[in-house]
């Protein structure tokens, strides 16, 4: 059968019935519809099937509803309106026999008190001071406070704010919870809310349920009446009464938390316990207000400053050490482009009229057009004098006696000259070349300044037949891009810094006791130790951290490096030889010997390059196939000990699937320099990989050149660089754990 819609009046009275919303619109669906699962139910009301369920449950208890199965699917029904009607009327005889009662115990204490000849100890209190002291006597009556709290305004305009946050530190010092029961209002859902950092417990009940005009605390034998419309306080210390009002708390307390359902003991004795998360977050706001908090967070600021100056200077190191190793990777490999021959013929000025002079100025700029880092590219001859080099040729002097305004400042000066063949070049403030160190590709260890600005640079020497030195390959990079990579990674960290010393400071501001004082005394605490062991770990942690992000910094790194070196000697290969490679008998021809041998001095050129190879597109999809690779030729390969190495012989046309591995690294190679962002496996082993398109004259892309970095090579720089790291936290630690220990046996004696 249908039943017609509750009326407004009809829903209020349930509503005083305490049924919840819930259970209310349960029954107005079940009203106008015979049965309904639960998932029908939350389509009709637009609530969560947990909700519903629960609610489903508590109106089962009451024998309002009933369950049935249909088509084995459960659905929820009315069992009349009688059936309302008979639990309104059991809820009211309920409620009137807990009047009734509190009404006979509060006639027996009259009576009690009328004839007792001890009468109750009674202690009054006034005005805020006399409140504060009612407050602070709490204290010491017992570990747990109950009570009914009138909530009348926001917490930050209550006139004992800054006393009730101490307070709040000594009763959770003393181990005091408390527990409220407060009128169901916006601003006691507000209060309610704050319950887990203010180390108690708030529930809410219907304002005519129970009337609470003023504070009413118990603990121990006394119940605390405390007035702060009329600024007064009064403590009854009378245990049958304390006992009394602890009951019909507790009686109501459990009645508004469980809903009327009934509970095992044990279950509510569970639930009385304190919650981990009240505990972790109260003594979290204990330690913030205290002012012990201030010298923790002034240590901690300090600490910070030195540790962030420290990784700001071996972040700058390693910088540093990132750019001048991608230099020298370029410079090791394109000074393979350059041929003896052609420098010879350049010496003074009016060879810049020459082919060759064209010829090394295009080289240089074809190598830098694929590595945009480079700022200058330049050859250099040794003379007779000790320091002094001559230019052979600038990257961008192909015309010398040209002016132009290269840093764009404006005005052409010291900074804008071009180099002219011949140039004498005093080289005092570069290490490398003033002790001649430049018998093999190398950086220069620390940025130089000269007239055209301060550099990081590598060279590599340039020699002829018989092995001799006879010039000298550099390229320089501009320092400031180690100031934009460091601007990169510590901007949020000087944020972060600045915002945290700042808090420090506001802290400290609204402190009047002396620091230094308080500094000696929190340093005796055992405490200390116990927070300083823990931010131990926290470094161990971070440190860890460091670790994963200096990897990731050094797989960017070294992807690049592969890139640069890629990008360096793509130009070396020639299209035509590629043309001519398709088969495994084609290892037998000069194209391939000649695409072999480049492929090796490149590799050897690089000691961190592990693999080396050319591939181009398939006519399989997702497919790439061998065109050459630096460990296979038709010739039997050597070991260093003179045997025949087990490397496996790759031939050109070999099928190579890039479905998985480094399929974005191969499908975008064609189209310029790509470096792989993370490792990459295949069945030869795990690297870290960078490509370059090798082009025709047409300046179509025809192949892609890749070389492959070990990813043994790269945990083992990572490792030597953190170890030092590692280890000092290790033994911090275990510094910090031996005082603890020492302290605690001392405490013990």
């Amino acid at each position: 059968m249908k039943y017609h819609q509750l009326p407004a009046s009809v829903e209020a009275y349930l509503k005083e019935a305490d049924f919840t919303g819930t259970e209310l619109a349960i029954v107005k669906k079940l009203l106008e519809e015979e049965a309904l699962t639960i998932r029908e139910l939350s389509t009709r009301t637009g609530k969560s099937p947990g909700v519903l369920d629960q609610a489903a449950k508590k109106l089962l208890n009451k024998k309002i509803l009933k369950r049935e199965l249909f088509n084995m699917q459960p659905k929820y029904s009315l069992v009349s309106l009688q059936a309302i009607v008979d639990w309104v009327e059991h809820d009211m005889k309920a409620k009137q026999e807990l009047q009734r009662r509190r009404h006979e115990n509060f006639e027996a204490f009259v009576s009690n008190m009328s004839v007792d000849k001890n009468r109750p100890e009674m202690h009054y209190f006034d005005g805020e001071d006399g409140i504060r002291k009612a407050y602070e006597e709490l204290l010491l009556a017992g570990k747990e406070i109950i009570g009914y709290l009138p909530i009348q305004y926001k917490e930050e305009d209550d006139p004992l704010r800054a006393f009730r946050v101490d307070y709040f530190r000594q009763r959770r010092k003393h181990g005091i919870f408390l527990r409220l029961i407060a009128h169901d209002t916006s601003l006691a859902h507000r209060f309610q809310s704050r319950d887990a950092f203010e180390y108690r417990k708030t529930v809410l009940v219907p304002a005519a349920r129970h009337p609470i005009s003023f504070e009413k605390l118990i603990i121990g034998d006394i119940v605390a009446c405390i007035n702060h419309t009329e600024k007064r306080a009064c403590f009854i210390r009378y245990p049958e009464l304390a006992e009394l009002e602890r009951r019909a708390f507790e009686t109501l307390w459990n009645e508004t938390t469980h809903s009327g359902v009934h509970t095992p003991k044990e279950q509510v004795q569970e639930e009385a316990k304190i919650s981990i998360k009240t505990r972790t977050l109260s003594a979290l706001r204990e330690f913030f207000v205290s002012p012990r908090s201030i010298v923790m967070f002034v240590l901690f600021a300090v600490a910070s400053a030195g540790i962030t100056f420290g990784i700001y200077k071996y972040t700058n190191y390693l910088n540093i050490q990132r750019i001048r190793e991608q230099a020298t990777s370029i410079v090791a490999t394109g000074v393979l482009q350059f041929d003896m021959r052609d420098i010879d013929q350049i010496h003074v000025h009016s060879d810049i009229h020459k082919p060759e002079y064209a010829k090394l100025i295009g080289q240089m700029n074809k190598i830098r057009s694929q590595n945009s880092q480079i700022k200058y590219m330049y050859i250099l001859r040794p003379t007779a004098k000790q320091d002094i080099f001559e230019f052979v040729a600038d990257a961008d002097s192909i015309d010398p006696d040209a002016k132009k305004d290269y840093n764009a400042d404006g005005k052409i000066d010291a900074a804008d000259e071009d180099i002219a063949p011949g140039k004498i070049y005093d080289a005092v403030h570069i290490q490398v070349l003033r002790d001649h160190q430049y018998d093999r590709p190398i950086g220069n260890p620390v940025p130089y300044s000269d007239q055209w600005g301060t550099f990081i640079s590598s060279f590599a020497p340039i020699r002829d037949n018989n092995n001799t030195i006879q010039a000298v390959l550099g390229v320089d990079v501009f320092a400031s891009e180690v100031k934009d990579l460091n601007r990169q990674i510590f901007v949020p960290l000087y944020c972060f810094l600045g915002l945290f010393i700042l808090f420090v400071l506001i802290r400290l501001a609204a402190f009047n006791r002396s620091l230094c004082r308080e500094l000696l005394s929190i340093l005796q605490m055992r405490k200390v130790l116990y927070i300083a062991t823990v931010c131990g770990f926290i470094a161990l942690i971070f440190t860890y951290l460091m670790y994963w992000n200096t990897l990731r910094i050094m797989k960017i790194d070294i992807a690049n490096k592969m890139m640069s070196i890629a990008a360096t000697a793509a130009p070396e290969f020639d299209a035509e030889d590629l043309a001519q490679l398709h088969f495994a008998r084609d290892m037998k021809t000069d194209a391939y010997q000649r695409v072999f041998k480049k492929l090796n001095e490149v590799r050897d050129s690089n000691p961190n390059v592990y693999f080396g190879c050319i591939m181009r597109k398939s006519k399989y999809p997702n497919m790439m196939e061998f065109v050459a690779d630096a460990d296979s030729n038709y010739f039997p390969l050597k070991n260093k000990n003179g045997q025949p190495s087990n490397v496996e012989v790759v031939p050109p046309g070999t099928q190579y699937d890039i479905s998985t591995n480094k399929s974005m690294l191969f499908a975008k190679g064609l189209e310029g320099p790509q470096a792989a962002s993370e490792f990459y496996t295949d069945e030869w082993g795990t690297y870290l990989s960078g490509a370059a398109p090798i082009y025709d004259k047409n300046k179509r892309a025809v192949a892609i050149v890749d070389f492959d970095m070990d990813v043994t090579e790269v945990y083992n720089q990572i490792h030597g660089r953190f170890v030092a790291w590692v280890w000092f936290s290790i033994f911090f630690i275990f510094f910090l754990l031996f005082n603890l220990i020492f302290i605690s046996k001392r405490h013990v004696k």
